[in-house]
């Protein structure tokens, strides 16, 4: 079996923060005309930001 680094764990979570941070642009920039979508991607972006929090307690919980 495969292992994984720790390297790819951070990788993973700079991308679900990155995720974060796109899904908040895009909300915000559609609030005013749409609140309905603005909602939705704010509903992503928490989303996401719970799976970063799930790979930093992983981390922490394999590396200390």
């Amino acid at each position: 079996m495969d292992t994984i680094s720790k390297a790819d764990l951070f990788k993973a979570q700079q991308g679900e923060i990155n995720a974060v941070i796109l899904y908040k642009k895009i909300a915000e920039r559609i609030a005013k005309d749409n609140p309905k979508i603005h909602e939705k991607f704010m509903s992503l972006a928490s989303d996401e930001g719970k799976h970063g929090e799930t790979l930093r307690s992983i981390v922490k919980e394999l590396y200390g």
